[in-house]
């Protein structure tokens, strides 16, 4: 499992697979979570771990159980140096969720 991606709180999001990985100034970003716990839309739950700042991104996601490639776009916001991801979703508890996409650094 790469470092590029945490959980913003451990107790609402779980990791299963992560196998994001960095080619230049690209990081390409293909990860499976799962939600332990309801998290609300504005409520960022992915930390990326990367220096510098994110110039451009494109990120889409998925409820695993009821689609089978990214229909959604995840965003991503940059505060006090740390880029987090975000879905405009409500998560549900105990569903697994695809993240993948690609993130310009600068």
């Amino acid at each position: 499992m790469s470092k590029y991606i945490t959980a913003v709180d451990a107790s609402k999001t779980t990791i299963i697979a992560d196998s994001s990985h960095a080619v230049n100034d690209t990081l390409f970003i293909d990860c499976l979570i799962k939600a332990t716990d309801i998290t609300t839309t504005s409520t960022p739950i992915l930390n990326i771990n990367v220096p510098g700042r994110i110039s451009t991104a494109q990120l889409g996601y998925y409820n695993v159980a009821t689609n089978y490639a990214p229909s959604n776009s995840a965003s991503i916001s940059t505060s006090n140096g740390i880029s987090s991801i975000t879905l405009p979703v409500d998560t549900v508890a105990n569903t697994a969720y695809s993240i993948e996409g690609w993130v310009k650094l600068i």
